[in-house]
């Protein structure tokens, strides 16, 4: 059964790779398209400029992920990590274009050719993939970049069907909208976060990572719509009134490609302002 379990888990992330690597393909040609379509102008508007930047942006952060996998699966099988390079090559073609690119920016009252290319130097070097902004540990990052890719195709195992004696069972059906992810930051003293940490229970796709001394980061993964009450109730029966010092924020979003790093500094001004004992729920759907 472990093995069979340890199998389903590698397709999954091989099923991962191949739909980063078909985002990535996709992205290219946008981007390639987008380029030729710039360098036929005289002057390149800074709109344009932001617009290739946002999709080469998640294009590195799908590469990223795939790498991220790709050691993972390596690990498993005790195999070499594999190389690209002709993936390295396109990505230092598209470096060089979007350099000249930004060197042709109309200046205007939101920026400058200058800063375009400072933000792409940035993403060359500080671009991270969504599971890696909220998590740290490596197989917890990877796990929840696999739910987050192949969530519509997620099911749990059914319950132990409920029927009279010869009524015939009737396969469950689960809703595929509505579908998404419920983050959850939890501070506090490390006393109360250590009991707090120990009594979680989790599901079968759901991430608990003692982030830090002062903090328990998480993912829950719904297959199904919840709404912010269902969710609050969940965490306000496990903190109150048992932990007052405690504080806890809550996230519901439909994709982690919402993560970045001004959500983060949001979550943080979101706690300063926190009294203890507080719950919030913050709703990205």
């Amino acid at each position: 059964m472990a093995q069979e379990r340890n199998q389903q888990k590698r397709t999954e992330l091989e099923r991962v790779i191949e739909k980063n690597r078909s985002f990535v393909d996709t992205a290219t040609r946008e981007l390639r398209k987008a380029l030729r379509d710039a360098s036929a102008l005289q002057r390149v508007p800074l709109k344009v400029v932001q617009e290739v930047l946002q999709l080469y942006r998640s294009m590195r952060s799908r590469i990223l992920e795939i790498d991220s996998v790709q050691q993972l699966l390596a690990h498993q099988l005790g195999r070499a990590v594999p190389t690209n390079e002709r993936r390295e090559q396109m990505i230092a073609e598209l470096d060089e274009q979007i350099r000249v690119l930004c060197s042709r920016v109309v200046e205007d009252e939101t920026g400058t050719g200058e800063e375009c290319i400072k933000e792409t130097a940035r993403i060359e070097h500080q671009v991270r993939p969504p599971a890696e902004q909220w998590l740290r540990h490596g197989e917890n990052s990877v796990a929840f970049t696999a739910s987050s890719r192949l969530i519509d195709a997620l099911d749990y195992p059914p319950p132990p069907p409920v029927r009279k004696a010869g009524q015939k069972q009737t396969p469950r059906q689960i809703k595929k909208e509505g579908r998404g992810f419920t983050l959850f930051s939890i501070r506090g003293p490390a006393p109360a976060l250590d009991a707090i940490h120990s009594s979680l229970e989790i599901r079968e796709r759901d991430i608990v990572e003692r982030y830090g001394v002062g903090e328990i980061r998480g993912v829950m993964t719904n297959l199904h719509a919840l709404s912010r009450k269902e969710v609050a109730d969940v965490f306000e029966r496990l903190l109150s009134p048992r932990y007052p010092d405690v504080r806890c924020v809550l996230v519901l979003l439909l994709t982690p490609d919402d993560l970045n790093e001004e959500f983060l500094r949001f979550l943080d001004r979101t706690f300063l302002n926190m009294r203890p004992g507080e719950l919030r729920t913050v709703d990205l759907t």
